[in-house]
């Protein structure tokens, strides 16, 4: 009797560490290659307008893309802070001057680095 009362203690304290761990190939690491790359890419000052508007195009789409892939995954709250850096990043590829399309990419990297830092320090969720 006693080892069924140490079985279900055992499997009662790894719920939460179950509970942080995404879905088995869901593409969680790409998700977090996404975040990553938004938040090297989006400290960098745009040459132009072109490349600036050009590059913000491409993170958002990987920022969408990564927001979709982890709630896909079952990472609810990364996927809300990932669709938070998307939309923070959303307003450059129509950015009418540099300035205004590298300070949106500022934002964005931002948010994509304060994502990327939950999901180190808390998992999945």
């Amino acid at each position: 009797m006693r080892r069924v009362g140490l079985g279900a203690l055992a499997l009662l304290l790894s719920l939460p560490a179950v509970a942080q761990t995404p879905r088995a190939q869901c593409g969680y690491g790409e998700a977090l290659a996404a975040l990553a790359r938004a938040e090297r890419e989006g400290v960098r000052p745009p040459e132009g307008l072109a490349e600036g508007r050009a590059r913000a195009q491409s993170l958002l789409a990987g920022l969408r893309g990564a927001a979709e892939t982890l709630r896909g995954c079952g990472c609810a709250v990364a996927a809300e802070l990932a669709a938070e850096a998307a939309e923070t990043l959303a307003p450059a590829p129509a950015a009418p001057d540099a300035a205004r399309a590298g300070a949106a990419l500022e934002r964005g990297a931002a948010r994509a680095a304060v994502a990327r830092a939950r999901l180190g320090a808390r998992g999945c969720g």
